[in-house]
């Protein structure tokens, strides 16, 4: 990849050499009385 770091709306994002997300995170939502609420957000 020729440039690993970007700067982004949603904020910086970068990658390893061999191309894999560093710092990813997974947001898992749940549905409470019919709403979507956040239930979690999983850092990697």
């Amino acid at each position: 990849m020729p440039a690993t770091d970007y700067k982004g709306v949603i904020g910086e994002t970068s990658f390893t050499p061999q191309g894999d997300l560093k710092h990813g995170a997974i947001s898992v939502f749940t549905y409470k009385s019919g709403k979507k609420a956040l239930l979690d957000i999983v850092k990697m």
